[in-house]
């Protein structure tokens, strides 16, 4: 049955994954800008649009299982999930050795917030060694134009919209200082990202070693 989704409502998306077969997600914020009656159809289709034609640039240490999608603000609904067709290349295929498990790429996200408050970051497990040099990802690489081309669709599929449609949504920070620090949040802690960058240096995400979490 389709999870319908109300405008100014605030949907949590867990990306989920595995890298060396421990558990790793991501956390991103979407809000619904005109009623959308499908949330599974739009919203997750759109994120697994530009998610998976950066998995065959990863490290074959990393694996996408799935996108898990619940209701948040401004109060808690109904969870949705998407799983990857049979023919979808949900694991990394780079050549060679992968970096640690607890070395990340990193996008810096902006948004309409000012100050600290505003701000966010993405990381994302699955560096391969080869398209690195030393703590950076080497910037004439397929992965550091995979990333580019990643946050583009991100940045395109999820902006702000003069005459929104059903399935059109804002991709967001959520920030837990002013929304609060779990659901139902407050719709007043979601801010709307303006620009998304990739950095070329290494990130560290101590949650997952090996042994560690995700």
């Amino acid at each position: 049955m389709p999870i319908p989704v109300a405008t100014g409502e605030v949907v949590q998306v867990l990306v989920q994954g595995t890298v060396e077969e421990q558990e790793c997600q991501n956390v991103w914020y979407f809000r619904a800008q005109a009623p959308d009656p499908d949330m599974l159809a739009h919203l997750l289709v759109d994120i697994a649009a530009c998610l998976l034609p950066l998995i065959p640039i990863l490290a074959p240490t990393y694996r996408l299982d799935r996108l898990k999608a619940k209701i948040v603000s401004p109060a808690v609904g109904l969870e949705e999930e998407w799983y990857p067709d049979n023919d979808d290349t949900v694991q990394g295929a780079s050549i060679g050795d992968a970096r640690s498990s607890h070395e990340s790429m990193l996008i810096s996200l902006r948004t309409t917030r000012p100050g600290r408050k505003g701000r966010g970051r993405v990381f994302l497990a699955g560096v391969p060694e080869v398209h690195t040099v030393g703590s950076l990802i080497n910037i004439e690489s397929p992965l550091w134009v995979a990333l580019l081309t990643f946050t583009a669709c991100m940045l395109d599929k999820f902006k702000a919209r003069d005459v929104p449609v059903a399935g059109n949504y804002e991709w967001g920070v959520m920030s837990r200082s002013i929304g609060g620090v779990k659901p139902p949040f407050a719709a007043a802690g979601f801010a709307r990202i303006i620009k998304a960058t990739p950095v070329k240096y290494l990130a560290t995400t101590r949650s997952r070693k090996i042994g560690k979490g995700r």
